[in-house]
């Protein structure tokens, strides 16, 4: 019947599933005619469709009762079954291109291109960030952690000169950008921030109060010492040669805690400095720079 039913047998061929035919329609007269001349044809070879189901009442309504698949259903009154339809979106799309089998590649020119849409954005910076003014908190300075993981100075100092200066050159134009050895101003900002992370660890209450401009409790350790805050943010001791004709790191050294693995790697740092000297030689070296709370104890 296939001459007889020209546009009608191609419906048949390609949207039936079992016994179950399955089609949609932009109108109702569509619909109605393609409703119709299915049953033609196919009562043809002996087959009666029923159960029609459709969310049309005027398609409902040119079919009999007992040929509908709910025949109590009230056309004029009762709802109609109405399908949902699906956004389409990029995980719908990754879905459906993920599934495709083609061990060789056939249609990869084709699905590669489908695949990859979604990929490209991540690739560029949004506009929102390029205007980020803040940064990123985190309760734990890397600082910490890099104290704690290496055992050599020169080699944290080298690591966080390196990351100053990574940060000034993107900050600067590309002609005026470094790439000589560390100055010896890079390597004190270096050590500046070693110290400023040890005294936070270790003294977190006398950083806070100081850095504020309160005085420190009675109960502090430091006390004694006088500390105070320097440009730089690091903690010195205000000691009683304030006005001797030394050195300013002499008079106002740095406080350091004298159980910490960056103490542990200056003291080590001097001692290899002095070609293994004594103990005295090694305290007289580190106390023109430093002050360690017993650090009798802590260089023996």
């Amino acid at each position: 019947h296939r001459g007889q039913f020209p546009d009608v047998w191609r419906k048949v061929w390609d949207n039936f599933y079992v016994d179950n035919y399955l089609d949609s329609y932009t109108s109702t007269n569509e619909a109605t005619s393609s409703c119709h001349a299915l049953k033609t044809l196919l009562r043809q070879g002996g087959f009666h469709l029923t159960k029609w189901m459709s969310s049309s009442r005027a398609l409902l309504k040119t079919l009999d009762a007992n040929e509908r698949s709910q025949p109590d259903l009230n056309i004029d009154m009762d709802p109609l079954p109405v399908e949902r339809t699906l956004v389409s979106s990029k995980r719908g799309m990754l879905r459906a291109v993920s599934s495709i089998f083609d061990p060789l590649g056939f249609v990869s020119p084709i699905v590669l291109r489908r695949s990859t849409f979604s990929d490209i954005p991540g690739c560029s910076v949004s506009k929102l960030q390029t205007k980020w003014a803040g940064h990123t908190r985190v309760t734990q300075s890397p600082l910490a952690d890099l104290t704690h993981k290496f055992r050599e100075l020169k080699k944290i100092l080298n690591i966080v000169a390196n990351v100053f200066r990574f940060a000034d050159n993107c900050r600067s134009h590309r002609s005026d950008r470094m790439t000589s050895p560390f100055t010896v101003a890079e390597l004190d900002r270096a050590l500046a921030a070693c110290l400023i992370s040890a005294q936070r660890e270790c003294y977190p209450e006398e950083m806070s109060r100081l850095s504020s401009g309160k005085p420190l409790l009675a109960r502090s350790k430091l006390l004694h010492l006088s500390p105070f805050i320097d440009k730089k943010g690091t903690m010195r001791a205000e000691g009683r040669i304030d006005r001797a004709d030394l050195p300013y790191n002499a008079r106002h050294p740095f406080i350091l805690p004298r159980k910490h693995p960056l103490t542990d790697m200056i003291i080590d740092e001097a001692h290899r400095t002095l070609h293994h000297g004594s103990v005295e030689q090694t305290l007289c070296e580190l106390r023109q720079q430093y002050w360690i709370p017993r650090s009798r104890q802590a260089v023996k």
